[in-house]
């Protein structure tokens, strides 16, 4: 249970650490050359109060963009900090490893100049070097490779390189901050999983930079991390973080903690891939057996393994066509079980390969010990070059193996609790050949976060720009497990609206009837967006972006970049901020990814299209079995509809939107295509949740 910070309620105590925030603040204010806003003050004074006196102690802040919320929520943990010394730390929780870099390079050592305190970035263990596979990869022969027309040098001599700063301990290993640069292939020979580390059995235990890092984290008055590794350590108790009971908790973009929380626990098995990997086992099993040179037996018989393996592969072949007669609808083609239960007939289906498949992953799991053994030299029961050649292959079979075992053992013990989503998948090809995925994903995400988090943290700040406060955050307390009584607070940007032409254009179409839409929509961006020397275009769907695409001026066209036509939405702003500082027009035309964490200020964004309002498709699996566990009597009701479906369609509308106004001085348009948020009965709700104003109509 939560230990009590034993300062709640009383108001001499809130008002000091008030105090204290609002002294750090202007230091850091004083330090920056920068100038103090209202929001500021009132956001501290409300994170404050909810922390110290809430029941229980968690608040919820929606910081309209602008306000300057990280640096806030920086000062008030701090100053909680100071207050309750060594008893805590503080965990800052972001939505990806960029985001942690980039208060690693910004607030944090601002405020460090101005307050003492210790901080560290903290991340998985694949985002770090493994100093023995480094050190393998020095010797092997690699071919220069090419990148951007110019030869580097060759991946060997890097590692070398590397090897040097990392037994110096000149660097921290983090490959995100190398300061000799890997491809994302080369990275993956360099590091390794919590399945391929040997640990303290390593012979550069004590220059692993992961585990360096870690004593660090432990140390560390703050630590920041992302959502991915924060979730997994709280799900499996792995201890790497600072323990819950101690820890006051900001998570950033908390918007997405529901959505990332399903995401990490996420499992799926694909009978395709399982098929492929007997192959795999049954191939390896030959090669080991042919390379075992120890006097004592070799552990593994290769003729029962191929029987065995055999056995799993006739029986993915036999289930797989059994369930490929199944009625899948839609597209993709989906078979999804209602209130999450597993028919009984789909069970006994797949009951004889989910044995087979923990046999077979026994037999990976002992060959892989047998060749950890030999690479920790702990004995030479193989070739050491063998196994270690070999390693990253029994790594990936295992993993896949396992996750198969982990589906397949959920699937089958008939669990009817409605707390999982569960559906299958079929991918049908032109050979006429198919593929069928079985995924589950938690659902009950308000209880887990109850039990793992809220009732044991010391205390948490939920902040975002775009958190869900437009129903008084009713909805978000529902979905992340929280009271009632849970404080929120919408502190507003101080950015002004009026900078803001709000306008829904007349359109003869609805998106619904996309072939008819997307056409109209090419017929009239040209017109909108040359208002303005440079533009966004959000779309909900490849297929709306594509068509549109397919339709567009050819003359238009060239003024316009698509994501697609990119292999990175990096490379694209790059291009895109080109054509703008050459006084070129140019309009990107991207999805979902550029809905947040795109910051274009300036010239580099003077006009924000939304093609489609954001509503999620309706036959997502993972949102009919949300509706069913909380409208279990009538999941397709108006009210369900409107707690998923509007919520989400609102919280992305205002991600969106929050793309154009970036700094003070901004200007720029606002344009909806789709004239449902002015003709639908959730329209006015849609429209006030934004702060502003529709042409042509009065707030």
């Amino acid at each position: 249970m939560r230990q009590e910070m034993n300062i709640g309620g009383d108001p001499t105590t809130r008002e000091r650490v008030k105090s204290q925030a609002k002294s750090l603040y202007q230091a850091w204010l004083r330090h920056c050359d920068f100038r103090a806003r209202p929001q500021q003050i009132e956001m501290i004074d409300t994170m404050v109060d909810a922390i110290l006196s809430g029941d229980p102690p968690v608040v919820l802040i929606e910081a309209g963009t602008g306000t300057g919320k990280t640096v806030v929520y920086l000062v008030v943990v701090l100053s909680l900090l100071k207050i309750l010394g060594n008893e805590t730390k503080i965990v800052v929780v972001t939505n990806t490893v960029a985001l942690q870099d980039q208060l690693m390079r910004g607030e944090l050592p601002q405020l460090a100049k101005v307050e003492q305190f210790t901080y560290a970035a903290a991340k998985g263990r694949q985002r770090y070097a493994c100093t023995y596979r480094v050190q393998k990869e020095m010797s092997r022969d690699a071919l220069p490779l090419l990148v951007e027309g110019e030869r580097r040098e060759a991946f060997e001599t890097r590692c070398t390189q590397l090897f040097d700063l990392l037994t110096q301990k000149q660097w921290s290993g983090d490959l995100d901050v190398s300061p000799i640069p890997f491809s994302i292939a080369e990275r993956r020979k360099i590091t390794t999983n919590t399945r391929g580390c040997t640990r303290d059995r390593c012979e550069f235990f004590h220059q692993c930079p992961y585990y360096r890092n870690r004593d660090e984290w432990q140390r560390a008055d703050v630590v920041v991390t992302n959502y991915n590794l924060l979730l997994l350590d709280l799900h499996q108790e792995l201890g790497i973080l600072p323990h819950p009971n101690n820890t006051t908790y900001v998570f950033d973009e908390a918007h997405n903690l529901h959505s990332k929380f399903m995401l990490v626990h996420a499992q799926s098995t694909n009978f395709t891939n399982l098929l492929e990997l007997c192959d795999q086992v049954a191939s390896f099993v030959r090669s080991f057996s042919r390379n075992w040179r120890a006097k004592e037996a070799s552990p593994i018989d290769p003729d029962l393994v191929s029987r065995d393996v055999q056995a799993l592969a006739e029986a993915v072949v036999a289930t797989d066509a059994r369930l490929a007669q199944l009625e899948f609808k839609g597209d993709p083609l989906i078979f999804r079980f209602a209130y999450g239960t597993v028919s009984e007939t789909v069970r006994e289906l797949l009951h004889p390969v989910a044995s087979w498949v923990k046999v077979v992953a026994e037999i990976v799991q002992q060959m892989n010990d047998k060749v950890s053994d030999v690479i920790t030299g702990e004995h030479n029961w193989l070739p050491l070059e063998f196994a270690y050649d070999n390693r990253q292959q029994l790594i990936d079979c295992a993993d896949e193996i396992v996750d198969a075992d982990n589906v397949l053992t959920d699937w089958c013990r008939g669990d009817e609790t409605g707390s999982v989503a569960r559906w299958l998948r079929k991918v049908s090809h032109e050979n006429g050949s198919h593929e069928i995925t079985l995924s589950s994903v938690p659902i009950a995400v308000d209880e887990l976060l109850r039990e793992d988090l809220w009732k044991i943290c010391r205390a948490a700040a939920c902040v975002s720009a775009t958190l869900g406060g437009h129903d008084a955050f009713d909805g978000l307390k529902i979905d992340l497990g929280l009271p009632h009584s849970t404080i929120g607070e919408c502190i507003p940007s101080p950015f002004e609206p009026e900078n803001v032409r709000f306008r829904v254009p007349p359109m003869d179409t609805q998106p619904t009837d996309n072939e008819r839409y997307t056409y109209e929509l090419a017929s009239k961006l040209p017109s909108w967006l040359n208002e303005h020397q440079s533009g966004l275009v959000i779309f909900t769907s490849g297929n709306s972006m594509r068509n549109t695409w397919q339709n567009l001026d050819p003359r238009f066209k060239k003024t316009c970049l698509m994501q697609f036509d990119y292999q990175s939405g990096e490379e694209l702003l790059k291009e895109h901020q080109s054509r703008v500082e050459a006084g070129q027009k140019s309009y990107v035309f991207g999805l979902a990814t550029f809905r947040e964490g795109v910051d274009l200020p300036g010239n580099l964004c003077e006009q924000v299209v939304i093609a489609q309002l954001p509503f999620p498709v309706p036959t997502d699996p993972i949102l009919q079995a949300r509706k069913e566990r909380i409208f279990p009597e009538e999941p397709t009701s108006f009210q369900a509809w409107m707690h998923f479906d509007l919520s989400e369609a609102i919280l992305l509308l205002a991600q969106t939107c929050g793309r154009l106004i970036r700094h003070e001085d901004d200007t720029g348009t606002i344009t909806i295509a789709d004239t449902r948020i002015k003709t639908k009965r959730y329209a006015k709700q849609m429209q006030s949740a934004l702060p502003y104003v529709l042409e042509g109509s009065e707030r």
